[in-house]
């Protein structure tokens, strides 16, 4: 593990309960944990169909490219399981409601999201870093979550009407 890797798990575990626990648990196979929302970090949750729809693909190595590149200074987990992309944002971020339709939603404190280790960078296994944590504490800006997401809907909108009708989010479980 890198020098940035080592502090940045080190800043992520510092929201865990029981930190050697959550250790363990990212040194099993499936190489994730749970960490609580709304202390250090929140999250906005993304089903990945929104995130497909936007690019027009479901090639991953597209769209982390693009990820990485509007993200840059932020950092991303796509939980592979349940096909959610996660953006950390800082706790208490504002977030409208008015995404909650596309299944986006906003986690803070009373819930957990399934971190990888930051080493997983690659696509494989549960979850990974489509856009890894460069420092500890380097978020994604809220108003960048929301572009995002709003760009799918204007792309929707250029499509026409059947587009639109046709674009019903997946959500997983």
């Amino acid at each position: 593990m890198t020098v940035v890797n080592t502090a940045v798990a080190e800043w992520l575990l510092g929201a865990a309960e029981d930190k050697e626990a959550a250790r363990a648990s990212w040194q099993q196979p499936g190489g994730t944990t749970y960490l609580p929302c709304g202390g250090r970090f929140s999250a906005v949750q993304i089903p990945i169909g929104v995130v497909w729809e936007m690019l027009n693909t479901h090639n991953e190595t597209h769209i982390n490219h693009f990820l990485q590149l509007w993200f840059y200074d932020g950092a991303v987990i796509l939980d592979r399981d349940y096909s959610w992309y996660y953006c950390l944002v800082p706790p208490a971020s504002e977030w409208p409601t008015k995404w909650a339709h596309l299944g986006v939603e906003y986690l803070g404190p009373g819930t957990e999201i399934c971190v990888p280790d930051p080493t997983r960078t690659q696509p494989r296994g549960h979850g990974y870093w489509p856009v890894p944590m460069r420092s500890p504490g380097a978020l994604c800006r809220a108003e960048q979550v929301e572009i995002l997401v709003a760009l799918r809907n204007i792309r929707l909108l250029r499509k026409g009407p059947a587009a639109r009708a046709a674009a019903t989010p997946t959500i997983g479980p």
